[in-house]
């Protein structure tokens, strides 16, 4: 059945039509559910998966050095931390009322934002542009859901000042004792 959309002249999308109200209410609630316990974690860990390749990558062809003990420690450590955040979204994102365990998360993955950032040459590196891309997952989110989430990146950019940078590379010294 297509109807018109009052003055637009478009039929509706198709989507199916909950007429009882208790499973209305039902699907209400599961939407948020499979958002935050399913879809985000999977992008989670297939984000953190190409970020460690990005990662090496910016090391090995731009840098030209690759530090392969911080690089194994930060990449094993933001896997884990995917797994881990995965598991608790699963098991208590819907028990957990007092703070949104989704929007904790996504604060938290800057922090390894930041890790794989140092790791390729700090603020030397390309991969501070990845700190936009947290900008830009918040563009369809409304502000009461995001909260803060858009003024974290420059944040973490910026972090505690020029103290923090990638340990220099001495000339002709070999890749894997920079660790």
């Amino acid at each position: 059945m297509q109807a018109e959309v009052s003055g637009t002249g478009a039929a509706p999308e198709e989507a199916p039509l909950v007429v009882e109200d208790a499973e209305a209410q039902r699907s209400k609630r599961q939407r948020p559910l499979d958002h935050h316990t399913r879809q985000i974690p999977r992008l989670r860990l297939l984000g953190m998966i190409l970020l460690a390749v990005v990662t090496f990558l910016q090391c090995g062809l731009i840098a030209g050095v690759i530090p392969w003990r911080r690089l194994a420690w930060v990449s094993g450590g933001s896997l884990a931390y995917s797994l881990a955040s995965w598991w608790v979204l699963r098991r208590w994102f819907a028990r957990v009322t007092a703070v949104n365990l989704g929007t904790v998360f996504l604060a938290v993955d800057l922090l390894w934002f930041a890790g794989m950032i140092w790791v390729s040459g700090a603020d030397r590196s390309w991969l501070v542009l990845v700190l936009l891309v947290r900008v830009a997952d918040q563009t369809n989110t409304s502000l009461a859901d995001a909260g803060d989430l858009p003024c974290a990146p420059p944040l973490v950019a910026v972090g505690p000042g020029p103290s923090v940078s990638a340990p220099p590379h001495k000339e002709g010294e070999r890749s894997d004792r920079h660790d």
